[in-house]
């Protein structure tokens, strides 16, 4: 899941992508502005997350993959 702040929220899963906020197996929050510098590969999300501008909750492992597919 991805929760951009002020926005809502983003589910991905083997069905797809769609907007929702159910329980995930990790869910990742920033503000709309990192998610695009991540997207637009100008902020590594590794370094989002080691400056606390990408918070992770759940696993890390999964979380690592969708960092490694994002940017």
């Amino acid at each position: 899941k991805f929760v951009i702040e002020g926005e809502g929220a983003i589910m991905m899963d083997a069905d797809g992508v769609r907007a929702g906020d159910e329980p995930s197996d990790v869910t990742m929050t920033a503000s709309a502005e990192v998610f695009k510098r991540i997207l637009e590969g100008d902020l590594n999300p590794t370094m989002a997350f080691m400056q606390g501008k990408l918070a992770v909750d759940g696993s890390m492992g999964l979380a690592m993959k969708l960092g490694s597919v994002l940017g």
